[in-house]
């Protein structure tokens, strides 16, 4: 049964997230214009934060229980003293781990607010506490895995015929450990995290260029053989700087492309924090241009506008449910789906407005950063059904243990995926990463596109 504390404890967290919720609610609704996307931001902020803190107990109190003398040892008069002299030589081990494991956690929930932080701030305490929050996701999903085995098992268990099933696995010793021991599940987890973590901020920025041949209907001659390029999730901010944009330019500029498209969350942040680590943009090369459309995050931080504004002054064209000739293609961008509700002034996304520019005989290529905007695109057939969606937003995932997560809940996660109006969409898993600076192998990626 839980002690009297823990119940004070828990019955004080459901309070403060009910405050939460109730003044988050009342917040977002009172603001106006921009404010009401960055004020639901926070809210969404302090309720994820309030909810990982319950994780955060748990990850310490299993990590708290490796130092504590092992087995089931009832402590009679015979080894009341065996316990006491263990407990007493683990008692230092115990109280390093407890202050750093207390520290790591703090530095893990500090990562969202130090958005908000300044400059100094961030640039001091950003990597720290991003790098924290990337193990942390790691060693929560495994030891969360590992609690679910062990549940599951009990509860078979608890019957006789899932006690006759279960118990010849049960007898061999290593699946009895991997399934009961959680002292044995934490040492596991805690190697895997390593294992992971190191994998992935090794693996962050290491970008890939993936190539992909597409023929789509009706294109033009002039058109055939365009290389278009892919970007999308660049996350300026945090730890990604001008030194990672500069990388990025650099590898999208060799692959000499036709027209450049950065698909939405450019940043994490204001103009007036982060315009000098963007303007390496300015040094894009195409052909026919570089084009931009809005994600989810450019409503999180200030006004929109100041972006959508400061952009073509690097020579990047902002398509907001607009559409461009493209040597013969009409491209179509649109403002992200979540801009009408982020309040901002002239943002929403309106498919039918742009698309009815295009004309019937010429390939439509859409720009949109969710790729759950593709069930309201694919609606519109006139002047024809749009032949290729270009979005990103996913991340696929970004970590090991999130990916199999999305892929569950998310209708489209990565790669291409064939429309119920004939047309199709690739989605990207991002060229850089969000947070953490950690990603898995392969998956920070430049996608160029040629036209058959």
């Amino acid at each position: 049964m839980p002690s009297p504390t823990c119940k004070a404890y828990c019955l004080l967290w459901i309070c403060v997230f009910a405050v939460t919720y109730v003044v988050g609610g009342i917040a977002v609704t009172s603001a106006s214009g921009h404010a009401k996307g960055n004020t639901t931001r926070v809210v969404i902020v302090l309720k994820a934060e309030l909810i990982m803190l319950l994780m955060s107990v748990f990850i310490y109190k299993r990590i708290m229980a490796l130092f504590e003398p092992q087995g089931n040892v009832k402590p009679d008069e015979d080894n009341k003293l065996a316990i006491a002299a263990i407990e007493m030589r683990l008692a230092p081990y115990r109280k390093i781990a407890s202050i750093a494991t207390i520290v790591w956690l703090t530095l893990s929930h500090l990562m969202y607010f130090l958005y908000y932080f300044p400059d100094w701030a961030q640039h001091a305490l950003f990597l720290l506490s991003a790098t924290s929050l990337g193990v942390w996701t790691y060693l929560i999903a495994l030891l969360f895995g590992f609690s679910l085995v062990n549940l599951a098992t009990r509860v078979v268990q608890m019957s006789a015929l899932g006690t006759r099933l279960i118990k010849p696995l049960l007898d061999i010793p290593l699946i009895k450990n991997l399934t009961l021991n959680s002292r044995l599940q934490t040492q596991i987890a805690l190697f895997a995290t390593l294992f992971f973590s190191l994998l992935t901020f090794y693996s962050c920025d290491k970008v890939t260029v993936k190539q992909l041949s597409l023929h789509l209907k009706d294109t033009p001659a002039q058109a055939k053989g365009m290389r278009l390029g892919l970007i999308s999730d660049l996350h300026v901010g945090g730890t990604v700087g001008a030194a990672e944009i500069n990388m990025v330019v650099e590898l999208a500029n060799e692959q000499q492309l036709d027209a450049i498209f950065i698909v939405g969350d450019l940043v994490d942040g204001t103009v007036s924090s982060l315009s000098s680590m963007v303007s390496p943009i300015q040094h894009l090369k195409a052909k026919h241009g570089v084009f931009f459309v809005t994600g989810n995050h450019e409503y999180y931080y200030g006004d929109a506008n100041d972006w959508t504004q400061l952009l073509p002054k690097y020579g990047v064209k902002v398509l907001q449910n607009a559409n461009h000739d493209l040597n013969g293609v009409c491209l179509v961008g649109l403002d992200d789906i979540s801009a009408e509700k982020s309040g901002t002034a002239n943002h929403a996304m309106d498919a039918s407005k742009a698309i009815k520019g295009c004309t019937p005989d010429r390939p439509i290529i859409a720009l949109a950063h969710n790729p759950v905007s593709a069930f309201n695109i694919s609606k519109i057939t006139e002047p024809r059904p749009v032949d290729l969606i270009l979005s990103g937003h996913t991340h696929a995932g970004q970590f090991y243990v999130v990916a199999p997560v999305v892929y569950m809940l998310l209708p489209f996660l990565h790669g291409m995926y064939n429309l119920p109006n004939g047309g199709r969409m690739l989605v990207s898993a991002g060229t850089l990463y969000q947070g953490p600076p950690m990603k898995m192998a392969g998956y920070s990626e430049l996608w160029v596109i040629t036209l058959q």
